[in-house]
This record gives structure tokens, C-alpha cells and sequence, in this order.
């Protein structure tokens, strides 16, 4: 009879000692013994005195049925055999049996391969039931393995994976050497950990999932104890059985690549939000690549087992730990909170956790705007109104599903993965060795012998130095060995340079050390490693020397970054020169391109200190700029200029310091910017075109964001200045940076010069293709009306609905219905929409539409599925689901079709409440429209439904008979709901009772109506003038004209205006201190204000203030005399002069448009050759209305105030000094008093 051991037992009656068995939680390993003398097999685990064969079979753990394993009808006979053969003492269960399957295919392909083993079906069944009883040590070791100290090893792990990683690619690069197959998914791997590596955004949960990737392709490590030309059993090498199966891992690493990239975009509040969805779908590639390992070691097994003896026994303690290790990874997908996260989770969690945030469209905004404030703060607090536009419509696209961003992410996304896998190619196959190059064998002296170049080695050496040295020592002996080779021509080792770099020495004079000790000196930290000096000269040019290079460093960067500068300069001329041509439906965009991008730009270029070299010194130099620039403008196009991540942008300028590349890399977008804005005067162009050159420039100054901190903490670390080191540093790059308020205050507004350039003949541009430049959808000028929805008006009300199909219990829901949606308040969430309802082409017993609400944000696109369901109380009725547009959840809809089959109603909201109710009802739209609420026929169903059918009724007779009532009525709601609806997003704010009013627009109007209005209100927004800035007295966004005070002057630093929108409420309003702290006095309504519908940017502030001050100064001459001759006339007719003929007003100034006499205030346009004044609102409409510049005249009642306030002032400090006297009087008197009574008490 068999006997069988528990692994950890001695078996009964046998006294020989055994051994643990090492593979007990994660692993089973089979050792058979065979006695050839008696014919029988014992299964054992261990036996000093066998002298059989050992064979180690790979983890069973996946059940995935694996292409390799066959096996003979007698084995199947084997596997049926075991659960009646065996006398296992532990209970089999059907998990256990499955395992034990998987064992027993382990065990048939190494013991086909092995013929001179024993592969009886005895011995097969003996093995099964040995790997069964060891599923109950297995499950023992797990259950008792210390969970917590896993769990921190993986932890560490993660924080320390980019350390150890180099060494783990060189030896897989080793092997790919012996094994070229691997090689794809080698640089695959190598091409995602390098993208991560470059990201630093210390995603723990991004870097877990490459932890998982590294223990996979660990496996492939073992490959290199395999001939590449050994045989399986049936005669097929390693590289035929794994080659397809690297492929596919080596694709879903780019897959997982591409997920982690998406997920590392998106914004805190998108990862707390949806973050189980994306914990998800890392943890389904966890168990990916955890299953592709365990297929690698099963092949592997095959061509391991070949040689036995060779074994190496460490495989069976990484595969235990690496098996530990992934259920940890899980764990931590599913619970770990990194820090930055968990603010905002503990304020999502305060509005009523995720589901209550994605339903509330306000509290999402409000969480939004929270992350967006939170970032760095921009030079102008009030312009940040733009950006946080810009940054919810951008988490609002995040919040789709994974897969969906996922999927919008995979084309910017393969763009950087391939251009990352050419860079790591051509790093491999490009081999540089230059002249001056040592060949180090061996570090003996000292460290001075790590050093490549050869003269940087001697001079280390020289000096003595040891690991570092004094950045500015090093360049000063760097300076003097070269003087003194250039004195001795007779030293046997003559300078490597050749003669015609001698004219490089002059330059390397002490007035240029500075620029060269930061080039060594890339931290500015003070000193130089090793490390530095070789990646100094190792970024050099193949073909120049050192001496070159220094010279370069010491005058020709200055150089070419003072002609980049130059060049942007000349840029932004002819796009702000450019802006006024452009078709109107581009306005919006090139307006809000030019606000978000001069700004930051400016504040690098108009610092940095310039330096012109000769012609002669650039030709020494020009070579390697223009093949950098080349590399760059190479790169950006294999992006198609649309940098996603600090990844991105360190793909395209390459290593190295960002100024480094700095204004060749602006110069580059906008130069293809320009080209688009030329464009945009003959297309109607995507706003995504401008918008992503906008984000793309925002990654670019956040990498200047990153560089400014970092050399800020690191001078105040050496106790200096940040402020007076940036003046000396880096040609005074970072010094209006570092200070902004510098350049960004009146006076320094009105001292920025424009460029000679600034008007440009604006001609069309040859040879720029729509094709080429342009990303996105495009369409010419002549088309762009069509975007107006003039289809909502050709639609066919009552679109025919085929129920032939159909259930009979489905027939009641289908067709056409005029839809209402109410909030649980008796809010309307949106005007009546259309909605078809039909079968569902994929399941006949499910109904389904499509469709957009105008209007609605929530269902701005939306697709429904519903079926048939009994509802409360047992009645017949339906629900259906319709998705939302993003960020908002799914809604479900619970209602009854009425017995006529006219109304179906119901409740609606989130699976977890209700939040409102829905009416749809196959009434005529001009009928539907007066139909009262659900909560109006709560409250007196009886009046409601008169007051419908005398509303109704009414509305019918005066549509049909066509009066002009009715089109009266008509052009007012129009313009009254446009009104309405365009300041809901732009202008002063709804109150109360305005959103009352929008309310009950929205109820009367048609779906045709609405959906028209829409694109209406859309195209009004398109056009209209966004300034980017708040108004000072309601609070909102600025759109259409823009009033700025003339008087306000804050006394802060940086710049700041009084802006005001064009509401009379606001322009009526006074401003105080408690809004604007910043001010010395409040604004007040008769301030000189300026009134603008055109953009007024930051560069042409200064300008458009000169001229309206100067206008200002005219106009009042103007009327000054004006005054005088009035009062001249007076004068000659008081003293009976009789010759004076003239009429007291024939001097009065009149409106150009109306002709009547001047009221003060009044407006004086800037712009007009006349010097025109009118009357306040007449001369708007004969000037042109979107160009046109105005301020208003009132000085009269300014004088006035001011006079007020003056006479305020002198009474307020008049009555302080009779409080002071008032005071000391008092002081006198208790004194007097004081004496009086030390007298009385002496008399007495």
C-alpha cells in the first residue's frame, strides 16, 4: 500500500528525520525517490539515504488553463483515480481538488520529459495526494504570517522603488543579450518606469502597480540558467513557447502604462470621487500581471527542470514573497490615502460622501474651485476667475468614467510612450567617445580618477580635491590651468584643444565666471561632484572640447537666449496686432490665449539680462543651437505641440535645467501659435486648438515654478537673500519672477516698451496648411452660422415609433413624450425637452432613448434603458435609468403610465433617494407648456387645473389668430430668457426674484424654443468679450463691457483695478473697504471711469490709460471753455454791450447723435478723431460698439465729493484735537482738585 507524509510530520513507523519543506505557503514542491530493486515509489520529503532524483514543481495558484500541459489518457485516468485512492487524513474540498489538478499538469509535463522517471499511474496519484495534504499547511503558514510587517516591506518598497530599479533593468538587459525575444517587453517595462520616474508626482498607488510589473518580469531573470537552444519535451525552444505570450505582456504594460499616465492627470478631487473605480481597474492589472508570472514560471519550469542539479533554490523564496507581496499590493490599492488626498476626502465625506457630490452640482463646484484656489497663486487674485473656469470644465472631463478618460487619453499618451522608446534607442545605440575621454578601469588614487575628461582629471587632482569641491575654486583653477598651458607651447603634454578654440580663453575671464559655475553648479548649491563634472562634460557637443563648451557656457547661451527673447517679443506683437482681425467666432479664444500666456512669460523675459554677441562669436555657436532647436521642434511635433505632463516636457527639452531650454521651447509653441491665430482669421477653429497650447504653456511655467522653489530654499538654506540672489543670478532671470509686483504696478505698466515691430501689415500668411497646424475639427468662415440650431425648428413633433415588436406591457411607454422634470422644491431643472421612447434594438423586453436636454448641465447628453416593473402598492408601471452627462451619476425614474396612456409620471433621482418628479405627457407642446407642477396640484389640484384650462385655452386663441400680442410676447421672453440665462454662467449674478422670473420662462417654453435659445445663448457667449476679471461690486464674472476707475489707485504693490460690469446697479454702486481692503478711500459712483468691450490686457494697460487720461484732460479743457465763454458772454451783456450778438448756448456742446445739449455725466469716446461726447448710452450705438473706448465725464460731482470728503476729513482731525484738549483740560482739573484738598487738609 502507498504511504504518503505531511509535509511537516514524520511519518508513522519510519524513523528517519525529515526536513520542512521550504515551499510550504506558497509553493508545493514533489520529491520523488524511485527503488528500481522492489519496483515501488514512496512520496517523501526528504530521505538522507535516497538516492533518486529531485524535481521542483512551479505555484499552482492560477487557474488558467495553461496551452503547454498535455496529458495521456493515463493520467486522466490518474487525476479521476486520486480522491478514491488516497487516504489523505485532511478533507479534500472542490478548491483543493482544482488545485491538486493544476499540480498533477505540473507533474505530467516534467515527468513526459523525463522518461527515465517512473510515470506510472501509482506514482501520478501518489504525488496528488501529497500536494493535497499540503493545502492545510499552506493555509496554516498564510493565516499565521505577520500581515503588518508585509505590508510595510511593500510600502518601503514603493518609496524605494527608483532606487533599486537601475540595477534590476541592467540585468534584464543582460539577459536580453542571451535572450533577444524578451527585449520587447524589456523596453516596454523600461520606457513606463522611466516615464513615472520623470513624472515625480510620488503616486504611491501608480508605483505600486510597476512594483507588481517588476516581481513579474523578475521571473525572466532565470532565463539566463537557460540555453537559449534546449528542448522541451516536444521539441520547442524557450523562445517559440514565450515570445507570443511576451508580446501580449508586454502590450498590457503599455495599456497599464497609459492607465497610470491618465490617473496621474487627474485632479484630487476626481481621485476621492472615483477613486474605487480606478482602484478597480489597478487592481484587475495586479492580478494580470500576477497571473501572467505565474505562466512564465510554468514555462520556465519546463526547460529548468532539464538540469536538476542546477536549481537555484532562491526561486522558491522569491516566488513565496513576491505571492505575499501581491495580495499586500491589493490591499493597499484598495486602503491606502495618500496625505494629499485626505483633506479632500474628509470634505467630501462633510457634504455626504461621493454620491451626494457627483448628484449636487454646486457642492462639486464649490470642491473644484477649493482644489483650483489651492494652487499657486496667480500675480492677479481677481484674473484667477479664468483659471478656475478653465480647471472645472477640465475636472468635469475627468469625471467620466475610467474607461472613458482612459480611452481620451490613449493618443497623447502613445505619442509620449513612443517618442520615450526612440529616446531610450537611440540612448543605447548612440556610443560617444570623445579625444579628451580617459578610459577608467579602476578608481586607485582617489576619486579624482572617477573623472572622464581628461584636463578636469588632471586639475582634481592637482588641487587635491577629493568627492567636491567649491564651484567657484573649481572654475577659477579650470581658468588658470588653461592660461598656463596657453603660456608654456612646450609642454609635452600640449592642450588637447585644437588651435582654433584658443579664441575661447579670453572669455573665460572672472566678469564670466558666474554663468559657468551654474552651469557646473546645477542645484546652486555651492559645490561641485564628481557626478557634476562628468554630466557637465558629458552634454557637450561630440566634436567640441572643453574649452569650447566653457566658452559657450560663459557667453553663447546668454547670447542665444537674448535673440529667443527677442523673437517672443516679436511673436506676441503680431498676435496682439493680429487679435483684432480674427473671425469673431475666434475672439473669445485668442482673447483668453493672450491673457493666460503674455503674463507669465513676461515676467521671465522682461528680467532676463540681455547679451548680443558679434556675428563672428555666434557662427562659433550656431551649429549646436539650431540642432537643439531642431531636437526640440522635432520633438514637440512627434507631440503635435500638446505637452500633457512634466513628463511630457521633460521628454521634449531632455535633460538638464529647465532655462536651460526655456525661451527656445516658448518660442517654438508660440511661433505655432501665431500660425494658428493666422488661421483663425479664415477658419472657424476648434477652441481645444488654443486651449491646449494654453495648458501646455501653464506645464511649462510650472516646471518654472518648481525650479524658482527649489533655488529659493536652497539660498535660504546658505542664509541669502532670494531676492538679491536672483538679481546676480542666472542673467537676472527669475527676478521680476521672484517679485512681481516689480513689473506688474502702474508704473511699471506704463514703462513696458513694445516691440519696434508692434504693428505688423496683418497679410495672409503663405504656405501655412489648415491640415498641419490644426489638431482639431475645423470649418470655413461661410459655415460657421450653421451652428446656430435652426433643426429645432424642422423636427418632427411626433416622430413615428414602431411597436410592432413591442410587449404588450411595454406598448403603454413607448412614443412620444413632452417632458417635465421638477425638483422635490418644484424647481424645473430644465425647459420641456423631446423624448422618443422604443424597443431596444438588443432586448426586445426593454424600451431605450437618446436625446439632449438644452439647458441642463446634468443631462446635457443622456441614453435611457428601462423595462416593465410592478411599483409600490403592486401597480403596473416602469423604471428606467438614464445616464448623465460627465461628472454627474447615473438617475433612476420609478413611474405609471395613466389609464388613457396620455401621462406618464413618476419620481426621479440617484438608486439612493428621491430628489424630484417628472412629468411626460403626449399633449401638444403649446398645450404641455401651462400644464401646472406636481407640487401646484398637491396644494389645490381643483384651482390648478381651471387656471390650466383657461391659460391654455387663452394662449391657443391668441397663437392661432396670430396678433401681435403673441409675437410681442414671444420677443420678450426671448430676450428676457437670453438675458436670464447668459448672466447664470457671466455677469451680475440672478437674485431672488430673477431666478423666479427665469423659472417661469423656462415653463412656456417649447422644446423647439428652448433648444433654438440654447445655441443662442451659445453663440452669444462665443462672441461676446470675456475680460477675465470680477466685478468689484457683484461678484461676477465680467462679459460684454467692462468699467474701470480712473481715480481707484490701490495702495498695494502688486496691480489691481476697480472693474465694475455694465449693470447700472453695479456702476450705481459704491465700493468700500470691507470688499476692497486695498484701497485707500472706497469708490464712489462719481469717479472718471473708463468703459471698454474689447479685452484691455495687462501689456496695453498702460497705453489705453495714457490715452483716456489724456482724453480726460481734454474733454474737461473742453468744457472749461465752454464755461468761460458763457460766463464771457454774461459779463458783455450785463454792462450793455450792444454789439454782442452771439446766444449764451450757441457755444454749448451737443450729442453727436441726437443733437440735444449736454448732460453731465456724460461719455467721451477716446478713440474718435472728432473727440465726440454724448449724452451717457446714446453715442455707443452710433460708434462702433464692440471697439469703441469711453469714459465718463463727471466732474462736477467728483469735484463736489471730493470737496466733501476733504471738509469730512479737516472736521474728523479738528475733533480729534478737541478730544486731546478736552483731555489734558480734564488731566488739569484732577490735579487742581488734588491740590485743593491737600490744602483744606492742611488748614485744617
Amino acid at each position: 500500500m502507498p504511504s504518503f507524509f505531511h509535509p511537516h510530520r514524520k511519518p508513522a513507523g519510519n524513523g528517519n528525520a525529515t526536513r520542512k519543506h521550504s515551499g510550504h505557503s506558497l509553493r508545493l514542491s514533489a520529491i520523488f525517490h524511485s527503488r528500481h530493486s522492489t519496483g515501488d515509489s514512496e512520496v517523501i520529503c526528504d530521505s538522507p539515504a535516497s538516492a533518486g532524483t529531485n524535481i521542483v514543481f512551479c505555484e499552482v495558484q492560477s487557474s488558467a488553463p495553461l496551452p503547454i500541459f498535455q496529458s495521456s489518457p493515463q493520467n486522466d485516468r490518474a487525476f479521476s483515480n486520486t480522491d478514491t485512492e488516497s487516504t489523505d487524513p485532511v478533507p479534500a474540498t472542490e478548491a483543493e481538488d482544482c488545485v491538486v489538478a493544476e499540480a498533477m499538469s505540473a507533474v505530467t509535463v516534467v515527468m513526459n520529459n523525463h522518461p527515465r522517471l517512473n510515470t506510472g499511474s501509482q506514482s501520478l496519484t501518489l504525488a496528488a495526494a501529497a500536494l493535497k495534504a499540503g493545502q492545510d499547511v499552506r493555509s496554516t503558514l498564510s493565516s499565521s504570517q505577520n500581515t503588518n510587517t508585509s505590508h510595510n516591506e511593500v510600502v518601503q518598497k514603493v518609496h524605494d522603488f527608483f532606487d533599486h530599479i537601475p540595477v534590476f533593468v541592467k540585468v534584464l538587459e543582460e539577459v536580453a543579450k542571451i535572450h533577444p525575444f524578451i527585449h520587447v517587453g524589456v523596453l516596454t517595462f523600461k520606457a513606463f518606469y522611466i516615464l513615472e520616474m520623470k513624472r515625480r508626482s510620488n503616486e504611491e498607488k501608480v508605483v505600486a502597480v510597476l512594483v507588481e510589473v517588476k516581481d513579474m518580469l523578475d521571473v525572466l531573470v532565470h532565463l539566463k540558467k537557460v540555453d537559449p537552444g534546449a528542448l522541451d519535451g516536444e521539441g520547442v525552444t524557450i523562445e517559440a513557447r514565450m515570445k507570443i505570450l511576451l508580446e501580449a505582456t508586454a502590450k498590457e504594460i503599455k495599456q497599464c502604462a497609459n492607465v497610470c499616465d491618465a490617473y496621474s492627470k487627474t485632479k484630487t478631487v476626481v481621485k476621492v470621487v472615483k477613486g474605487p473605480l480606478w482602484e478597480g481597474t489597478f487592481i484587475n492589472y495586479v492580478k494580470l500581471f500576477a497571473k501572467r508570472r505565474d505562466e512564465f514560471k510554468f514555462m520556465l519550469s519546463t526547460y529548468i527542470a532539464v538540469k536538476v542539479n542546477e536549481i537555484d533554490q532562491k526561486m522558491d523564496n522569491l516566488t513565496r514573497s513576491v505571492a505575499e507581496k501581491t495580495d499586500v499590493i491589493i490591499n493597499l490599492l484598495q486602503n491606502f490615502i495618500p496625505a494629499e488626498q485626505q483633506a479632500m476626502r474628509d470634505k467630501v465625506e462633510r457634504k455626504g460622501g461621493a454620491s451626494a457630490v457627483l448628484h449636487d452640482e454646486a457642492v462639486l463646484h464649490e470642491l473644484i474651485t477649493t482644489e483650483a484656489q489651492s494652487g499657486p497663486a496667480g500675480n492677479n487674485p481677481k484674473q484667477a476667475a479664468g483659471r478656475i473656469r478653465d480647471s472645472i470644465e477640465e475636472v468635469k472631463r475627468q469625471l467620466d468614467d475610467p474607461a472613458v478618460v482612459i480611452e481620451r487619453n490613449l493618443q497623447s499618451f502613445e505619442r509620449k510612450f513612443e517618442m520615450q522608446q526612440r529616446q531610450i534607442m537611440e540612448e543605447m545605440e548612440k556610443v560617444i567617445h570623445r579625444e579628451s575621454d580617459r578610459v577608467i578601469e579602476s578608481v586607485r588614487s582617489g576619486p579624482h580618477d572617477k573623472i572622464v575628461d581628461k584636463d578636469l582629471h588632471a586639475i582634481w587632482q592637482d588641487m587635491g580635491w577629493r568627492g567636491n569641491a567649491k564651484a567657484r575654486n573649481l572654475v577659477l583653477a579650470i581658468r588658470d590651468f588653461y592660461h598656463e598651458r596657453a603660456e608654456d607651447k612646450h609642454r609635452a603634454d600640449s592642450p588637447h584643444e585644437s588651435p582654433q578654440d584658443s579664441w575661447a580663453l579670453p572669455w573665460i575671464a572672472v566678469k564670466r565666471l558666474q554663468p559657468i559655475v551654474e552651469a557646473f553648479d546645477d542645484d546652486a548649491s555651492g559645490y561641485v561632484t564628481i557626478a557634476k563634472v562628468n554630466n557637465f562634460t558629458k552634454s557637450r557637443p561630440v566634436d567640441w572640447s572643453l574649452l569650447r563648451w566653457l566658452a559657450f557656457w560663459a557667453v553663447g547661451w546668454q547670447s542665444s537666449v537674448t535673440a529667443y527673447r527677442d523673437k517672443i517679443h516679436e511673436q506676441f506683437s503680431a498676435m496682439f496686432a493680429l487679435k483684432t482681425s480674427v473671425h469673431t467666432a475666434n475672439r473669445r479664444i485668442v482673447e483668453r490665449y493672450l491673457d493666460q500666456v503674455w503674463q507669465p512669460i513676461i515676467l521671465l523675459t522682461s528680467s532676463f539680462q540681455s547679451y548680443t554677441t558679434t556675428g563672428k562669436m555666434h557662427s562659433r555657436f550656431k551649429d549646436y543651437i539650431e540642432a537643439e532647436e531642431t531636437r526640440v521642434k522635432r520633438n514637440l511635433e512627434a507631440t503635435r505641440y500638446h505637452i500633457d505632463d512634466l513628463t511630457t516636457l521633460s521628454l521634449v527639452t531632455g535633460p538638464g535645467r529647465i532655462e536651460q531650454y526655456l525661451f527656445q521651447l516658448i518660442y517654438l509653441i508660440i511661433k505655432r501659435d501665431l500660425d494658428v491665430m493666422q488661421l483663425c482669421r479664415t477658419r472657424v477653429i476648434s477652441e481645444r486648438e488654443l486651449e491646449d497650447s494654453i495648458r501646455s504653456l501653464w506645464l511649462v511655467m510650472a516646471a518654472v515654478d518648481d525650479r524658482h522653489k527649489e533655488l529659493e530654499e536652497t539660498f535660504r538654506h546658505q542664509n541669502l537673500d532670494p531676492g538679491q540672489q536672483f538679481k546676480i543670478t542666472y542673467c537676472k532671470l527669475f527676478d521680476h519672477y521672484h517679485n512681481p509686483s516689480s513689473l506688474f504696478s502702474r508704473k511699471g505698466l506704463g514703462d513696458i516698451g513694445h516691440s519696434k515691430n508692434s504693428h505688423h501689415n496683418i497679410t495672409d500668411v503663405p504656405g501655412i496648411d489648415a491640415g498641419t497646424v490644426l489638431n482639431h475639427s475645423h470649418q470655413d468662415t461661410d459655415e460657421w452660422e450653421v451652428s446656430l440650431d435652426r433643426a429645432a425648428y424642422d423636427m418632427d413633433d411626433v416622430p413615428h415609433v414602431d411597436c410592432t415588436e413591442a410587449s404588450e406591457s411595454l406598448k403603454p411607454a413607448l412614443g412620444t413624450w413632452r417632458c417635465h422634470m421638477y425638483t422635490t422644491d418644484d424647481h424645473l431643472i430644465a425647459p420641456m425637452f423631446l423624448l422618443s421612447i422604443r424597443v431596444s434594438p438588443t432586448d426586445l423586453g426593454k424600451f431605450a432613448a437618446s436625446g439632449v436636454i438644452p439647458g441642463s448641465s446634468m443631462f446635457a447628453n443622456f441614453k435611457l434603458e428601462g423595462a416593465y416593473e410592478l411599483q409600490e402598492g403592486g401597480r403596473p408601471g416602469y423604471s428606467f435609468v438614464m445616464e448623465c452627462s460627465a461628472p454627474f451619476e447615473s438617475k433612476r425614474f420609478n413611474g405609471c403610465v395613466s389609464d388613457d396612456g396620455m401621462m406618464f409620471s413618476g419620481t426621479w433621482g440617484p438608486s439612493w433617494k428621491v430628489v424630484g418628479h417628472f412629468v411626460f405627457s403626449r399633449l401638444p407642446p403649446e398645450i404641455m407648456r401651462y400644464r401646472p407642477s406636481p407640487i401646484d396640484l398637491q396644494r389645490n389640484r381643483t384651482k390648478a387645473l381651471w387656471r390650466f384650462a383657461l391659460t391654455a385655452t387663452m394662449g391657443e386663441v391668441v397663437r392661432k389668430k396670430w396678433s401681435w400680442d403673441f409675437f410681442r410676447q414671444r420677443r420678450d421672453f426671448r430676450r428676457r430668457y437670453l438675458d436670464l440665462l447668459f448672466r447664470t454662467s457671466s455677469g451680475r449674478p440672478l437674485d431672488a426674484d430673477e431666478e423666479q422670473e427665469l423659472l417661469d420662462i423656462k415653463r412656456v417654453l417649447t422644446p423647439s424654443d428652448a433648444r433654438f435659445y440654447q445655441s443662442l445663448c451659445d453663440m452669444r457667449h462665443q462672441m461676446a468679450c470675456h475680460h477675465g476679471v470680477t466685478c468689484d461690486s457683484c461678484g461676477g464674472i465680467i462679459s460684454g463691457a467692462r468699467v474701470v476707475c480712473l481715480d481707484c489707485d490701490t495702495h498695494e504693490k502688486s496691480f489691481s483695478t476697480i472693474d465694475l460690469c455694465e449693470d447700472q446697479r453695479c456702476m450705481a454702486a459704491q465700493v468700500g473697504l470691507d470688499r476692497r481692503s486695498d484701497l485707500p478711500t472706497p469708490h464712489l459712483p462719481s469717479h472718471n471711469v473708463l468703459k471698454t468691450r474689447t479685452m484691455i490686457h495687462l501689456r496695453d494697460f498702460g497705453k489705453v490709460e495714457r490715452q483716456a487720461l489724456a482724453a480726460l484732460q481734454r474733454a474737461t479743457a473742453s468744457f472749461a471753455e465752454v464755461e468761460e465763454q458763457k460766463h464771457e458772454l454774461i459779463t458783455h451783456r450785463l454792462a450793455g454791450d450792444r454789439g454782442q450778438t452771439r446766444n449764451i448756448n450757441s457755444g454749448e456742446q451737443v450729442c453727436t447723435a441726437c443733437k440735444g445739449a449736454l448732460i453731465r455725466p456724460c461719455w467721451y469716446c477716446i478713440e474718435c478723431e472728432k473727440q465726440a461726447t454724448d449724452k451717457e448710452e446714446s453715442l455707443e450705438h452710433r460708434l462702433d460698439f464692440w471697439e469703441s473706448k469711453l469714459i465718463v465725464m463727471d466732474s462736477r460731482i467728483d469735484e463736489q465729493g471730493s470737496e466733501m470728503n476733504s471738509r469730512l476729513v479737516q472736521l474728523e482731525m479738528r475733533l480729534s484735537k478737541v478730544d486731546n484738549r478736552l483731555a489734558q483740560v480734564d488731566e488739569r482739573l484732577v490735579h487742581m482738585e488734588r491740590l485743593l484738598e491737600a490744602v483744606a487738609s492742611r488748614l485744617d
